[in-house]
């Protein structure tokens, strides 16, 4: 997995070796890649000190890394084919800056075998705050987020770059002089909630594709209530805008928990009794006559689907153990092949120990899920 530093930075590029030694100091892998988001004039000085003066190079030799690309088309200025930020001190340049961001973080992240590190400790205050909310829309597993510090005095020092492993005679800001092998640096992990599991992803691109602004609303009240629509005559569970088809006989199931979960029942309790339990049974039939009509779903439980109709019961068999775990999992499958994870697992059918006892129930009104009806 190829792993990239992706940092903000205005007039100071250093934070981006300060934020590679304290990788290097944590112990994890080190980028083999390095890409700067910045503005015009953060690009000058980056590629003056990074690449031309050699502080990239240096650091790389004096550490003996691998190489560490960035070359000066990975250091992208912040624009759009109508502006350019040179300064990032307008209103202008602060639309400009988000949309880029959040359009920078989103292709990245679309490379599936890459691990990002994002960097928040250079540029102004909006381009840390731009990053850090784009890594939460579109940031996944392998992606991480920091922020690195410097110990005065060598914070704010143009020509200090990282503690050198050597002696590094430098000038402070107050004119003294000052050994870069002394400086401490510390970085420091940011957790973020990532979201990206549980937005649909043709939510998320809108945002590439129609901006930040417009878009924001509708993200910021998906993770709130959502409706989930059942739809008997299509057999299917929609909910964000996606669509989860299911089988008569796992769509009869699922249904027949929600029926229950509205209806202020417990959860189903797998007992040693379970099996010889006929009202389970019946009252599993009752709810599936709508929506199955395969005779041999039926031959299941030792009746026939015209039993079902007329309330003979005569010949009815409890429900198997292994029925109850068959639709179980395959309903999780099914939910986590159309859904966000964290969104197929709201919806999914839950199975555990109940006073001591194996059952299997829906969470849907805790989990903030609304059900709605589709004849």
């Amino acid at each position: 997995m190829k792993r990239v530093l992706l940092a903000v930075t205005g007039n100071h590029p250093q934070v981006v070796t300060e934020t590679l030694y304290g990788l290097l100091k944590s112990g994890g892998p080190m980028p083999e890649s390095v890409t700067i988001i910045t503005t015009r004039t953060g690009k000058a000085r980056a590629v003056e000190s990074l690449i031309n003066q050699g502080a990239l190079a240096r650091f790389v030799a004096d550490y003996d890394l691998a190489p560490i690309k960035l070359d000066s088309d990975d250091i992208l200025v912040m624009g759009n084919e109508n502006h350019s930020v040179e300064h990032g001190d307008t209103s202008v340049d602060q639309a400009v800056i988000g949309d880029f961001i959040m359009d920078t973080v989103a292709r990245l992240t679309q490379v599936a075998d890459t691990a990002i590190h994002a960097s928040i400790a250079g540029g102004r205050k909006s381009m840390s705050f731009y990053l850090g909310y784009a890594l939460s829309l579109f940031g996944r597993e392998q992606d991480t987020l920091s922020h690195v510090f410097v110990e005065p005095p060598f914070k704010g020092v143009d020509t200090f770059f990282y503690p050198t492993p050597k002696a590094c005679w430098l000038e402070s800001q107050e004119g003294e002089l000052i050994n870069a092998m002394d400086a401490k640096v510390d970085l420091a992990p940011i957790p973020f909630l990532r979201l990206r599991r549980t937005i649909p992803e043709e939510m998320l691109f809108e945002v590439v594709e129609n901006g930040l602004e417009p878009q924001s609303k509708q993200i910021e009240q998906f993770d709130q209530t959502l409706s989930l629509t059942i739809n008997s005559s299509e057999l299917s569970l929609t909910i964000a805008g996606a669509q989860v088809k299911l089988t008569p006989k796992y769509f009869a199931f699922y249904l027949w928990l929600i029926h229950r979960e509205l209806q202020g029942m417990a959860s189903l309790k797998i007992d040693r009794d379970f099996e010889d339990d006929k009202e389970i049974a019946r009252d599993y039939l009752d709810t599936a006559f709508a929506v199955v009509r395969d005779p041999r779903f039926y031959e299941t439980f030792g009746v026939e689907r015209e039993d079902v109709a007329e309330n003979a019961w005569e010949t009815l068999r409890g429900m198997d153990r292994k029925y109850v775990e068959q639709c179980r999992s395959n309903l999780k499958r099914k939910l986590k092949e159309a859904l966000p994870n964290e969104l197929a697992e709201r919806l999914a059918v839950k199975a555990g120990k109940v006073d001591k006892v194996h059952s299997c129930w829906l969470q849907l009104a805790a989990n903030d899920i609304d059900v709605r009806w589709v004849a």
